[in-house]
Protein backbone atom coordinates (compact mmCIF):
# COMPACT_ATOMS: atom_id res chain seq x y z
CA UNK A 1 0.00 0.00 0.00
CA UNK A 2 1.53 3.60 -0.74
CA UNK A 3 0.66 6.94 -0.09
CA UNK A 4 -2.29 7.08 -2.43
CA UNK A 5 -4.11 4.15 -1.40
CA UNK A 6 -4.95 5.63 1.77
CA UNK A 7 -8.52 6.76 1.40
CA UNK A 8 -10.39 7.97 4.78
CA UNK A 9 -13.86 9.53 4.29
CA UNK A 10 -14.76 12.49 6.12
CA UNK A 11 -17.13 11.98 9.13
CA UNK A 12 -18.68 14.34 11.38
CA UNK A 13 -17.11 12.62 14.45
CA UNK A 14 -13.66 11.99 14.82
CA UNK A 15 -14.30 8.35 16.78
CA UNK A 16 -16.22 7.00 13.38
CA UNK A 17 -13.06 8.09 11.67
CA UNK A 18 -10.43 6.54 13.70
CA UNK A 19 -12.43 3.38 13.18
CA UNK A 20 -12.77 3.72 9.85
CA UNK A 21 -8.98 4.51 9.44
CA UNK A 22 -8.01 1.46 11.93
CA UNK A 23 -10.40 -1.21 10.13
CA UNK A 24 -7.91 -0.11 6.55
CA UNK A 25 -4.42 -0.65 8.27
CA UNK A 26 -5.35 -3.26 10.74
CA UNK A 27 -4.73 -6.11 8.24
CA UNK A 28 -1.92 -4.68 6.64
CA UNK A 29 -0.49 -3.16 9.35
CA UNK A 30 -0.77 -7.24 10.85
CA UNK A 31 1.21 -9.23 8.29
CA UNK A 32 4.14 -8.10 9.13
CA UNK A 33 5.57 -6.70 12.67
CA UNK A 34 9.38 -6.89 11.93
CA UNK A 35 8.74 -3.49 10.16
CA UNK A 36 7.34 -2.10 13.67
CA UNK A 37 8.96 1.00 15.21
CA UNK A 38 9.66 0.95 18.54
CA UNK A 39 8.40 4.02 19.89
CA UNK A 40 10.18 5.89 22.83
CA UNK A 41 7.42 7.71 25.32
CA UNK A 42 8.23 10.29 27.79
CA UNK A 43 6.23 8.55 30.31
CA UNK A 44 8.05 6.13 30.06
CA UNK A 45 7.90 2.25 28.63
CA UNK A 46 7.32 2.14 24.61
CA UNK A 47 4.44 2.11 22.27
CA UNK A 48 5.33 1.13 18.34
CA UNK A 49 4.32 2.82 14.67
CA UNK A 50 2.86 -0.26 12.85
CA UNK A 51 3.95 -0.10 8.78
CA UNK A 52 1.33 0.59 6.31
CA UNK A 53 2.74 -0.86 3.02
CA UNK A 54 6.48 -2.21 1.56
CA UNK A 55 8.93 1.06 2.62
CA UNK A 56 7.62 0.88 6.05
CA UNK A 57 7.56 -2.68 6.50
CA UNK A 58 11.38 -2.54 4.97
CA UNK A 59 12.26 0.66 7.15
CA UNK A 60 13.33 2.22 4.61
CA UNK A 61 13.22 4.74 1.33
CA UNK A 62 14.70 3.93 -1.85
CA UNK A 63 13.86 6.01 -5.35
CA UNK A 64 12.22 9.28 -6.31
CA UNK A 65 9.23 10.13 -3.97
CA UNK A 66 9.03 7.21 -2.08
CA UNK A 67 6.54 7.49 0.91
CA UNK A 68 7.07 4.91 4.34
CA UNK A 69 3.79 5.49 6.26
CA UNK A 70 3.19 4.42 9.69
CA UNK A 71 0.24 4.26 12.17
CA UNK A 72 0.59 4.98 16.10
CA UNK A 73 -0.68 2.19 18.35
CA UNK A 74 -3.07 3.15 21.34
CA UNK A 75 -0.10 3.36 24.03
CA UNK A 76 1.56 6.33 21.77
CA UNK A 77 -1.77 7.77 21.00
CA UNK A 78 -2.44 8.43 24.52
CA UNK A 79 0.75 10.55 24.52
CA UNK A 80 0.04 13.10 21.53
CA UNK A 81 -0.30 16.46 22.45
CA UNK A 82 0.81 20.13 21.12
CA UNK A 83 3.43 20.06 24.08
CA UNK A 84 5.12 17.47 22.39
CA UNK A 85 6.93 15.92 19.37
CA UNK A 86 7.86 13.04 17.32
CA UNK A 87 11.12 12.27 16.09
CA UNK A 88 12.11 9.63 13.73
CA UNK A 89 16.03 8.40 13.82
CA UNK A 90 17.16 8.05 10.14
CA UNK A 91 20.65 7.43 8.12
CA UNK A 92 21.93 6.54 4.85
CA UNK A 93 22.47 3.16 3.80
CA UNK A 94 26.25 3.70 1.87
CA UNK A 95 28.42 6.56 2.19
CA UNK A 96 28.46 9.73 0.13
CA UNK A 97 24.79 9.40 -0.74
CA UNK A 98 22.56 12.49 -0.13
CA UNK A 99 19.07 12.36 0.08
CA UNK A 100 15.92 15.18 1.10
CA UNK A 101 13.27 13.46 3.64
CA UNK A 102 10.63 14.95 5.08
CA UNK A 103 7.92 13.89 7.99
CA UNK A 104 4.53 14.96 8.24
CA UNK A 105 1.08 13.57 10.40
CA UNK A 106 -1.23 11.21 8.94
CA UNK A 107 -4.91 12.98 10.15
CA UNK A 108 -8.18 11.49 10.62
CA UNK A 109 -9.38 13.41 7.89
CA UNK A 110 -6.60 12.91 5.74
CA UNK A 111 -8.09 12.18 2.18
CA UNK A 112 -4.71 10.77 0.96
CA UNK A 113 -2.91 13.53 -0.68
CA UNK A 114 0.04 14.91 1.26
CA UNK A 115 -0.70 18.94 -0.55
CA UNK A 116 -2.55 19.57 3.11
CA UNK A 117 -0.68 18.22 5.41
CA UNK A 118 2.69 20.45 7.06
CA UNK A 119 5.73 18.84 6.43
CA UNK A 120 9.16 19.54 7.93
CA UNK A 121 11.54 18.58 5.01
CA UNK A 122 15.66 18.21 5.73
CA UNK A 123 17.78 18.63 2.82
CA UNK A 124 21.43 17.07 1.30
CA UNK A 125 21.42 14.40 4.64
CA UNK A 126 24.51 13.13 4.65
CA UNK A 127 25.01 11.24 7.90
CA UNK A 128 22.18 10.04 10.73
CA UNK A 129 19.67 12.35 11.11
CA UNK A 130 16.94 12.95 13.94
CA UNK A 131 13.64 14.44 12.59
CA UNK A 132 11.39 16.16 15.10
CA UNK A 133 7.99 17.63 13.97
CA UNK A 134 5.48 18.88 16.81
CA UNK A 135 2.43 17.45 17.14
CA UNK A 136 -0.32 19.96 16.11
CA UNK A 137 -2.42 21.88 18.33
CA UNK A 138 -5.87 20.90 16.72
CA UNK A 139 -5.19 16.62 17.26
CA UNK A 140 -8.58 17.07 19.28
CA UNK A 141 -10.39 17.97 16.87
CA UNK A 142 -8.45 16.53 13.82
CA UNK A 143 -6.98 13.42 15.52
CA UNK A 144 -3.16 12.35 14.70
CA UNK A 145 -2.99 8.59 13.39
CA UNK A 146 0.32 8.19 12.53
CA UNK A 147 3.02 9.61 10.39
CA UNK A 148 4.54 9.26 6.59
CA UNK A 149 7.86 9.59 6.05
CA UNK A 150 9.01 10.62 2.19
CA UNK A 151 12.66 10.16 0.77
CA UNK A 152 14.10 11.27 -2.50
CA UNK A 153 17.82 10.51 -3.59
CA UNK A 154 20.06 13.48 -4.75
CA UNK A 155 23.00 12.05 -5.13
CA UNK A 156 23.88 8.45 -5.23
CA UNK A 157 27.00 6.31 -4.19
CA UNK A 158 29.79 5.15 -5.96
CA UNK A 159 28.73 0.92 -6.35
CA UNK A 160 26.62 -1.15 -6.79
CA UNK A 161 24.45 -0.40 -3.92
CA UNK A 162 21.55 1.51 -4.24
CA UNK A 163 21.46 3.68 -1.75
CA UNK A 164 18.51 4.07 0.81
CA UNK A 165 17.43 6.11 4.06
CA UNK A 166 17.05 3.84 6.67
CA UNK A 167 14.25 4.57 9.42
CA UNK A 168 15.98 3.22 12.60
CA UNK A 169 13.54 4.50 15.39
CA UNK A 170 11.13 6.87 16.98
CA UNK A 171 10.15 8.26 19.89
CA UNK A 172 7.51 11.27 21.64
CA UNK A 173 9.14 13.47 23.12
CA UNK A 174 8.78 17.52 24.55
CA UNK A 175 7.80 19.08 21.93
CA UNK A 176 11.14 21.55 20.72
CA UNK A 177 12.61 23.13 17.24
CA UNK A 178 15.49 24.08 16.22
CA UNK A 179 18.80 22.88 15.06
CA UNK A 180 21.56 20.57 17.30
CA UNK A 181 23.73 17.84 17.31
CA UNK A 182 24.04 14.84 19.74
CA UNK A 183 26.51 11.57 20.14
CA UNK A 184 27.34 12.55 15.86
CA UNK A 185 23.52 12.47 15.08
CA UNK A 186 22.32 15.75 13.48
CA UNK A 187 19.13 16.76 14.72
CA UNK A 188 16.78 19.13 13.75
CA UNK A 189 13.42 20.15 14.92
CA UNK A 190 10.47 21.66 13.52
CA UNK A 191 7.20 23.76 15.20
CA UNK A 192 3.70 23.54 14.30
CA UNK A 193 4.07 24.75 10.86
CA UNK A 194 6.53 22.71 9.73
CA UNK A 195 8.98 24.07 7.21
CA UNK A 196 13.12 23.35 5.43
CA UNK A 197 16.13 23.34 6.57
CA UNK A 198 19.93 21.83 5.22
CA UNK A 199 21.48 19.03 7.06
CA UNK A 200 24.64 21.44 7.37
CA UNK A 201 24.60 23.45 10.29
CA UNK A 202 23.41 26.94 9.26
CA UNK A 203 25.70 29.61 8.21
CA UNK A 204 23.88 32.62 7.66
CA UNK A 205 20.97 34.23 9.44
CA UNK A 206 19.03 31.18 11.44
CA UNK A 207 15.89 31.58 13.14
CA UNK A 208 13.54 29.59 14.50
CA UNK A 209 9.73 29.73 16.24
CA UNK A 210 9.44 30.56 19.62
CA UNK A 211 6.39 31.20 22.34
CA UNK A 212 5.40 33.06 25.88
CA UNK A 213 6.30 29.99 28.23
CA UNK A 214 9.38 28.07 26.06
CA UNK A 215 12.85 28.25 26.50
CA UNK A 216 16.12 28.81 24.57
CA UNK A 217 18.92 26.67 24.71
CA UNK A 218 21.71 27.93 23.34
CA UNK A 219 25.45 25.90 22.81
CA UNK A 220 28.78 27.41 21.80
CA UNK A 221 31.46 25.67 19.98
CA UNK A 222 34.72 25.41 21.25
CA UNK A 223 37.35 27.56 19.36
CA UNK A 224 39.87 30.32 19.33
CA UNK A 225 38.15 33.55 21.52
CA UNK A 226 38.70 36.96 19.28
CA UNK A 227 38.47 40.13 20.06
CA UNK A 228 39.87 41.63 23.47
CA UNK A 229 38.41 41.77 27.06
CA UNK A 230 37.04 45.53 26.25
CA UNK A 231 35.07 44.75 22.89
CA UNK A 232 35.06 40.84 22.49
CA UNK A 233 33.29 38.75 19.66
CA UNK A 234 29.73 38.07 20.90
CA UNK A 235 27.31 36.29 18.96
CA UNK A 236 24.18 38.68 18.81
CA UNK A 237 20.09 37.44 18.61
CA UNK A 238 16.83 39.07 18.41
CA UNK A 239 13.54 38.49 19.35
CA UNK A 240 10.71 40.85 18.45
CA UNK A 241 11.64 44.12 19.51
CA UNK A 242 14.58 42.99 22.44
CA UNK A 243 17.84 42.02 21.61
CA UNK A 244 20.09 40.06 23.24
CA UNK A 245 23.89 38.42 22.93
CA UNK A 246 26.72 36.12 24.42
CA UNK A 247 30.57 36.84 24.57
CA UNK A 248 32.98 34.29 22.72
CA UNK A 249 34.13 31.86 25.46
CA UNK A 250 35.00 28.20 24.50
CA UNK A 251 32.39 25.28 24.40
CA UNK A 252 29.78 25.75 27.24
CA UNK A 253 25.45 25.06 27.30
CA UNK A 254 23.30 27.70 28.29
CA UNK A 255 19.32 28.38 28.93
CA UNK A 256 17.14 31.72 28.58
CA UNK A 257 13.72 31.46 29.41
CA UNK A 258 11.21 33.38 27.06
CA UNK A 259 10.18 35.97 29.83
CA UNK A 260 13.14 37.92 28.95
CA UNK A 261 12.33 38.76 25.73
CA UNK A 262 9.71 40.64 23.84
CA UNK A 263 5.80 38.90 24.31
CA UNK A 264 5.16 39.81 21.06
CA UNK A 265 8.05 38.18 19.33
CA UNK A 266 7.09 34.93 17.59
CA UNK A 267 10.71 33.96 16.28
CA UNK A 268 14.31 34.18 17.75
CA UNK A 269 16.92 35.15 14.99
CA UNK A 270 20.63 34.54 15.29
CA UNK A 271 22.42 37.72 13.45
CA UNK A 272 25.66 37.32 14.13
CA UNK A 273 28.18 34.52 15.39
CA UNK A 274 26.60 31.84 13.89
CA UNK A 275 29.76 30.15 13.38
CA UNK A 276 29.99 29.37 16.45
CA UNK A 277 26.51 28.48 17.95
CA UNK A 278 26.93 25.15 17.46
CA UNK A 279 23.08 24.23 18.43
CA UNK A 280 20.18 26.55 18.86
CA UNK A 281 16.75 24.67 20.46
CA UNK A 282 13.21 26.03 21.48
CA UNK A 283 11.88 23.87 24.14
CA UNK A 284 8.16 24.52 24.41
CA UNK A 285 5.98 24.43 27.48
CA UNK A 286 8.88 23.93 29.80
CA UNK A 287 8.27 24.55 33.07
CA UNK A 288 11.06 25.69 35.23
CA UNK A 289 12.72 22.72 37.26
CA UNK A 290 11.49 21.49 40.82
CA UNK A 291 12.60 24.38 43.32
CA UNK A 292 14.88 21.70 44.87
CA UNK A 293 17.14 21.71 41.68
CA UNK A 294 19.11 24.78 39.98
CA UNK A 295 18.15 26.53 37.53
CA UNK A 296 20.78 26.51 34.88
CA UNK A 297 21.71 29.93 33.21
CA UNK A 298 24.11 32.73 33.00
CA UNK A 299 25.23 34.73 36.25
CA UNK A 300 23.51 38.04 34.45
CA UNK A 301 20.41 36.46 33.70
CA UNK A 302 20.17 35.52 37.56
CA UNK A 303 21.01 39.22 38.21
CA UNK A 304 17.91 40.27 36.20
CA UNK A 305 15.83 36.97 36.74
CA UNK A 306 12.50 38.54 37.55
CA UNK A 307 11.65 38.21 41.45
CA UNK A 308 7.63 37.11 40.02
CA UNK A 309 10.02 33.73 38.50
CA UNK A 310 11.50 32.74 41.26
CA UNK A 311 10.22 29.46 43.23
CA UNK A 312 9.89 30.22 46.53
CA UNK A 313 9.73 33.75 48.39
CA UNK A 314 13.15 33.46 50.01
CA UNK A 315 16.05 32.76 47.96
CA UNK A 316 16.27 30.99 44.45
CA UNK A 317 19.23 29.10 43.25
CA UNK A 318 21.14 28.86 39.85
CA UNK A 319 24.16 26.75 38.41
CA UNK A 320 26.13 28.50 36.13
CA UNK A 321 26.21 27.65 33.16
CA UNK A 322 30.06 27.56 32.23
CA UNK A 323 30.62 26.30 35.87
CA UNK A 324 27.53 23.63 36.46
CA UNK A 325 29.09 22.50 40.02
CA UNK A 326 29.42 26.44 40.94
CA UNK A 327 25.59 27.42 42.41
CA UNK A 328 24.52 31.16 42.65
CA UNK A 329 22.44 31.87 45.44
CA UNK A 330 19.77 34.83 45.19
CA UNK A 331 18.04 36.01 48.76
CA UNK A 332 15.66 38.17 49.51
CA UNK A 333 17.73 40.18 51.60
CA UNK A 334 20.14 40.16 53.96
CA UNK A 335 18.57 38.05 56.68
CA UNK A 336 17.75 35.28 54.45
CA UNK A 337 20.88 35.68 53.52
CA UNK A 338 22.59 35.32 57.11
CA UNK A 339 20.40 32.73 57.97
CA UNK A 340 21.89 30.65 55.16
CA UNK A 341 25.77 31.05 55.46
CA UNK A 342 26.32 33.99 58.40
CA UNK A 343 27.94 31.19 60.54
CA UNK A 344 29.82 29.16 57.86
CA UNK A 345 31.21 33.13 57.04
CA UNK A 346 32.60 32.96 60.49
CA UNK A 347 33.69 29.64 60.24
CA UNK A 348 36.04 29.84 57.04
CA UNK A 349 37.22 33.28 57.16
CA UNK A 350 36.57 35.85 60.39
CA UNK A 351 39.85 35.96 62.13
CA UNK A 352 39.53 35.25 65.79
CA UNK A 353 36.21 33.08 64.88
CA UNK A 354 37.70 29.89 61.62
CA UNK A 355 37.24 26.94 62.66
CA UNK A 356 34.59 27.08 65.19
CA UNK A 357 30.83 26.12 65.32
CA UNK A 358 29.28 29.19 67.21
CA UNK A 359 25.59 29.60 68.37
CA UNK A 360 23.31 32.03 67.11
CA UNK A 361 23.64 34.01 70.41
CA UNK A 362 27.49 34.58 70.11
CA UNK A 363 27.09 36.35 66.27
CA UNK A 364 24.05 38.23 67.51
CA UNK A 365 25.30 41.53 65.95
CA UNK A 366 28.11 40.95 64.39
CA UNK A 367 28.49 41.51 60.59
CA UNK A 368 29.35 38.19 57.92
CA UNK A 369 29.36 39.62 54.25
CA UNK A 370 26.74 41.46 51.67
CA UNK A 371 27.92 38.41 49.39
CA UNK A 372 29.05 34.81 50.51
CA UNK A 373 31.24 32.30 48.68
CA UNK A 374 32.48 28.96 49.89
CA UNK A 375 34.28 25.83 48.35
CA UNK A 376 33.53 22.33 48.42
CA UNK A 377 36.17 22.22 50.66
CA UNK A 378 35.32 24.71 53.47
CA UNK A 379 31.38 23.38 53.06
CA UNK A 380 32.21 19.93 53.83
CA UNK A 381 34.31 20.85 56.98
CA UNK A 382 31.24 22.91 58.04
CA UNK A 383 29.07 20.41 57.62
CA UNK A 384 31.33 17.38 58.85
CA UNK A 385 32.10 19.23 62.30
CA UNK A 386 28.36 19.82 62.53
CA UNK A 387 27.63 15.94 62.34
CA UNK A 388 29.96 15.21 64.49
CA UNK A 389 29.52 17.82 67.34
CA UNK A 390 25.54 17.14 66.43
CA UNK A 391 25.24 20.93 66.42
CA UNK A 392 21.64 22.27 65.81
CA UNK A 393 21.62 23.29 62.32
CA UNK A 394 19.13 25.89 61.46
CA UNK A 395 16.15 25.28 59.08
CA UNK A 396 18.11 27.42 55.90
CA UNK A 397 21.46 25.80 56.50
CA UNK A 398 20.11 22.09 56.22
CA UNK A 399 18.37 22.81 53.03
CA UNK A 400 21.81 24.19 51.86
CA UNK A 401 23.45 20.75 53.22
CA UNK A 402 20.85 18.71 51.59
CA UNK A 403 21.27 20.91 47.88
CA UNK A 404 25.06 20.59 48.36
CA UNK A 405 24.42 16.55 48.63
CA UNK A 406 21.78 16.20 45.96
CA UNK A 407 24.21 18.18 43.37
CA UNK A 408 27.97 16.63 44.53
CA UNK A 409 29.62 19.74 45.88
CA UNK A 410 29.47 17.28 49.33
CA UNK A 411 29.50 13.86 49.28
CA UNK A 412 28.78 10.98 51.73
CA UNK A 413 31.67 8.66 52.72
CA UNK A 414 29.84 6.20 54.85
CA UNK A 415 28.42 8.97 58.19
CA UNK A 416 31.25 11.25 57.05
CA UNK A 417 30.77 14.23 54.57
CA UNK A 418 33.63 14.85 52.83
CA UNK A 419 33.92 17.25 49.57
CA UNK A 420 32.61 16.78 46.00
CA UNK A 421 33.17 19.18 43.34
CA UNK A 422 31.74 22.82 42.96
CA UNK A 423 31.21 25.38 45.24
CA UNK A 424 28.95 28.11 45.94
CA UNK A 425 28.11 31.87 45.90
CA UNK A 426 25.21 34.42 47.02
CA UNK A 427 24.29 37.88 46.44
CA UNK A 428 21.13 39.44 47.97
CA UNK A 429 18.39 41.75 46.37
CA UNK A 430 19.11 44.06 48.98
CA UNK A 431 22.02 45.18 47.35
CA UNK A 432 21.99 48.14 44.59
CA UNK A 433 22.14 47.31 41.53
CA UNK A 434 25.40 48.56 40.89
CA UNK A 435 26.44 46.37 44.06
CA UNK A 436 24.77 42.93 42.88
CA UNK A 437 26.71 43.33 39.27
CA UNK A 438 30.06 44.40 41.42
CA UNK A 439 29.70 41.18 44.13
CA UNK A 440 27.88 38.89 41.18
CA UNK A 441 31.44 39.85 39.66
CA UNK A 442 33.75 39.43 42.72
CA UNK A 443 32.04 36.48 44.18
CA UNK A 444 32.08 34.23 40.47
CA UNK A 445 36.21 35.30 40.25
CA UNK A 446 36.05 33.15 43.59
CA UNK A 447 34.08 30.60 41.98
CA UNK A 448 36.25 30.06 39.20
CA UNK A 449 39.12 30.43 41.41
CA UNK A 450 37.96 27.19 43.25
CA UNK A 451 37.29 24.58 40.05
CA UNK A 452 40.02 26.69 38.19
CA UNK A 453 43.83 25.13 39.19
CA UNK A 454 45.76 27.09 36.28
CA UNK A 455 44.13 30.42 37.55
CA UNK A 456 45.25 29.94 40.83
CA UNK A 457 48.40 28.84 39.52
CA UNK A 458 48.39 32.26 37.96
CA UNK A 459 47.20 34.23 40.84
CA UNK A 460 50.36 32.63 43.04
CA UNK A 461 52.89 33.55 40.53
CA UNK A 462 51.08 37.22 40.51
CA UNK A 463 50.94 37.90 43.97
CA UNK A 464 54.45 36.40 44.42
CA UNK A 465 55.95 39.28 42.11
CA UNK A 466 53.75 42.35 43.95
CA UNK A 467 55.86 44.91 45.25
CA UNK A 468 55.77 43.94 49.21
CA UNK A 469 54.56 47.51 50.03
CA UNK A 470 51.55 46.76 48.40
CA UNK A 471 50.78 43.28 49.63
CA UNK A 472 51.60 45.00 53.04
CA UNK A 473 48.98 47.90 52.43
CA UNK A 474 46.39 45.38 50.99
CA UNK A 475 46.13 43.04 54.12
CA UNK A 476 46.23 45.73 56.67
CA UNK A 477 42.87 46.55 54.69
CA UNK A 478 41.70 43.34 55.31
CA UNK A 479 42.52 43.45 58.47
CA UNK A 480 41.40 46.89 59.80
CA UNK A 481 37.80 46.88 58.05
CA UNK A 482 35.36 45.04 60.67
CA UNK A 483 33.03 43.94 57.69
CA UNK A 484 35.81 42.18 56.50
CA UNK A 485 38.05 40.80 59.15
CA UNK A 486 39.63 38.23 57.13
CA UNK A 487 42.37 35.90 58.49
CA UNK A 488 45.23 36.81 56.63
CA UNK A 489 47.28 33.86 58.12
CA UNK A 490 45.29 31.65 55.73
CA UNK A 491 47.31 32.27 52.32
CA UNK A 492 45.20 30.66 50.02
CA UNK A 493 42.19 32.85 51.52
CA UNK A 494 44.96 35.65 51.50
CA UNK A 495 45.64 35.13 47.82
CA UNK A 496 41.47 34.55 46.55
CA UNK A 497 40.98 37.71 47.91
CA UNK A 498 43.32 39.73 46.49
CA UNK A 499 42.70 38.45 43.28
CA UNK A 500 38.85 39.19 43.23
CA UNK A 501 39.44 42.62 44.73
CA UNK A 502 41.30 43.72 41.29
CA UNK A 503 39.44 41.85 39.21
CA UNK A 504 36.24 42.77 40.27
CA UNK A 505 36.24 46.13 38.23
CA UNK A 506 37.19 46.95 35.01
CA UNK A 507 41.15 47.48 34.37
CA UNK A 508 40.87 51.48 33.65
CA UNK A 509 38.78 51.38 37.38
CA UNK A 510 41.41 49.39 39.38
CA UNK A 511 44.20 52.51 39.83
CA UNK A 512 41.63 55.31 40.87
CA UNK A 513 39.71 52.23 43.07
CA UNK A 514 43.31 51.35 45.15
CA UNK A 515 44.73 54.58 45.13
CA UNK A 516 41.85 56.68 46.30
CA UNK A 517 38.73 54.59 47.45
CA UNK A 518 40.88 52.18 49.30
CA UNK A 519 43.23 54.48 50.70
CA UNK A 520 40.58 56.66 52.26
CA UNK A 521 39.07 53.79 53.35
CA UNK A 522 42.51 52.14 55.35
CA UNK A 523 43.47 55.88 56.83
CA UNK A 524 40.27 55.96 58.30
CA UNK A 525 40.53 52.99 59.92
CA UNK A 526 43.82 53.45 61.32
CA UNK A 527 45.98 52.19 58.37
CA UNK A 528 49.63 52.74 58.07
CA UNK A 529 50.19 55.85 56.58
CA UNK A 530 53.46 55.63 54.26
CA UNK A 531 51.73 52.35 52.63
CA UNK A 532 49.02 54.35 51.77
CA UNK A 533 50.54 57.30 50.70
CA UNK A 534 53.14 54.89 48.52
CA UNK A 535 49.65 53.19 46.83
CA UNK A 536 48.37 56.51 46.52
CA UNK A 537 51.71 58.24 45.00
CA UNK A 538 51.68 55.17 42.73
CA UNK A 539 48.15 55.35 41.35
CA UNK A 540 47.67 52.06 42.55
CA UNK A 541 50.03 51.15 39.47
CA UNK A 542 50.73 47.96 41.00
CA UNK A 543 47.33 46.30 41.45
CA UNK A 544 47.02 47.80 37.94
CA UNK A 545 50.09 45.20 36.37
CA UNK A 546 48.81 42.53 38.49
CA UNK A 547 44.64 43.21 37.36
CA UNK A 548 45.98 43.27 33.65
CA UNK A 549 48.18 39.80 33.88
CA UNK A 550 44.96 38.21 35.16
CA UNK A 551 42.37 39.21 33.09
CA UNK A 552 44.91 37.89 30.17
CA UNK A 553 44.65 34.53 31.98
CA UNK A 554 40.72 34.90 32.43
CA UNK A 555 40.14 36.08 28.74
CA UNK A 556 42.18 33.67 26.68
CA UNK A 557 40.67 30.77 28.75
CA UNK A 558 37.22 31.60 29.47
CA UNK A 559 36.39 35.03 27.36
CA UNK A 560 36.03 36.84 30.45
CA UNK A 561 37.39 40.16 31.74
CA UNK A 562 38.25 41.90 34.72
CA UNK A 563 34.66 43.51 35.94
CA UNK A 564 32.52 40.74 33.97
CA UNK A 565 32.68 37.16 34.24
CA UNK A 566 28.71 37.05 32.65
CA UNK A 567 28.70 36.62 28.32
CA UNK A 568 25.35 37.46 28.66
CA UNK A 569 23.67 41.05 27.55
CA UNK A 570 20.44 41.95 27.82
CA UNK A 571 20.79 45.29 26.47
Amino acid sequence: MNASSIFIPRRRAAAPLLAVFFSCVLATAALSSCGALTVSLPSGGEGSLRPIGGPARARRLVGPDESAQYQFDRKCLAEIGPDRSVSVLLEPSVADASFTVSISFLRASDNGSSTTRKEARVHAVAGPLRLSLRFPQDAESDPVVGIALAGTTEAAADGNETPALLIRSAKIEPAWAGWASSDGVVERGFGFAGGDSSYARPRGASSLPIEQGSTLEISFASGPIGGSPARPERARFSAGSSSFSFCRGGSYRTELPSFFLDPAARSCVVLDGVDWVESLRVRYGTALPPADEPILTDPHAALEWPRDRWRRADYEVFSWDRFPSILIFDTADYGVQDRLFKRLAFFVEKKGYTGKLWADADLEGLHAFNAHDYRAESLAAFFEQARVENFALGAEELALRDLLLARGVLKREGSRLVPGDGAVISVSRESTEYLRYLFMAHESLHGIYFVDEGFRAKVSEVYAGMDPRAVSFLEGYFTALETLGYDVTDRYLLENEFMACILQNPVDKVGPYFAENLRERYLRHGGDAKLANYVGGSDGADFVRAARELEGYLFSRWGMAAGRTGMLSLR
